[in-house]
């Protein structure tokens, strides 16, 4: 446990990417000047989600290839936490999400006041069995073939 925390401070004062592979996130620094707000939840910024998440991309724009659209912030010792807007890596980590070895855990810490308006069984918030159930029932009326449906659509375009 102890040389786990040792050797994420090392990596993180050295600043070594943490992820590996072909499609490498880029690092978010911690204290910037000129964000909007901090990168991570906090007191004065935890109820303006978007706030946190426009201070993971404030510097993006000047970042080439994957590290434009996936970033990463990695402080204090704690593991790294990657934020992607990449719909090709979304994807992906979505389908090996799941309650099986070797897939990912759903992370539920960021959603925690999700939880306490929709529920904790909710697809926003649930984890294992319970998600895999809602995510199954909550597809059907997002899939291609119910949403691209022009005739569905067709008074909505008079209502801009």
């Amino acid at each position: 446990m102890a040389s786990n925390w040792f050797h994420r401070i090392f990596q993180q004062l050295v600043g070594i990417n943490p992820f590996d592979g072909d499609c490498l996130p880029s690092r978010i620094r911690v204290f910037k000047s000129g964000r909007p707000a901090l990168p991570f939840p906090h007191p004065w910024n935890y109820k303006n989600p978007i706030r946190i998440f426009e201070a993971f991309y404030s510097e993006a724009d000047g970042e080439t290839g994957s590290g434009k659209h996936n970033r990463y912030l990695y402080a204090a010792g704690m593991p790294p936490v990657l934020l992607s807007r990449d719909p090709e890596v979304i994807r992906a980590i979505q389908s090996a999400t799941g309650a099986k070895l070797g897939q990912f855990d759903r992370d539920t810490a960021p959603t925690a006041g999700i939880a306490r308006a929709t529920g904790e069984n909710s697809l926003l918030y649930a984890n294992g069995e319970v998600w895999r159930r809602q995510k199954r029932l909550s597809a059907q009326p997002f899939s291609r073939s119910n949403l691209f449906q022009p005739e569905k659509f067709h008074g909505f375009e008079k209502t801009f």
